[in-house]
């Protein structure tokens, strides 16, 4: 009995200590929850209208940030935050879209209060791998066919 005693006074003082000395956490980044009441493309890849989550990661340059993009709660993954120069400091939290050629929306840049107006870019993918392209940018298509 005394054995198991001493065994929880143990785990009891470790578990203490890795409090005390555990690193901080660090806060969450700014996130911005939107419901989009009609079709929109992110990534060239089209969602009927539903919830669109962009969640700030962490800095990756002075000048640009780490998002993780989610819609309807689906992580789409991770894509660079990059200031546009021509473009001040936003006066709110926002998400901006342009309108494609087929009318529905698509997904470009995002907006946080006091901080620039920054347009979104994802990793490249087969030949350009290693650079970051715009997400609004056209993905080529994939046509697949069976007999």
């Amino acid at each position: 009995m005394r054995l198991r005693k001493e065994l929880w006074l143990l785990v009891l003082t470790l578990a203490v200590l890795v409090g005390l000395f555990a690193p901080p956490v660090p806060a969450a980044g700014h996130r911005l929850v939107v419901r989009i009441d009609e079709p929109f493309e992110v990534n060239g890849q089209l969602f009927k209208a539903g919830q669109l989550t962009l969640r700030e990661i962490r800095e990756y340059s002075p000048v640009a940030t780490l998002h993780e993009i989610r819609v309807d709660g689906r992580s789409l993954g991770v894509v660079l935050a990059r200031d546009q120069a021509t473009r001040g400091n936003a006066t709110r939290d926002e998400v901006i879209f342009d309108r494609s050629e087929r009318g529905h929306l698509v997904l470009t840049s995002v907006a946080l209060q006091g901080h620039p107006v920054r347009r979104l870019y994802r990793l490249g993918e087969g030949e350009d791998s290693g650079t970051w392209q715009a997400v609004s940018q056209p993905q080529p298509a994939l046509l697949a066919s069976a007999k």
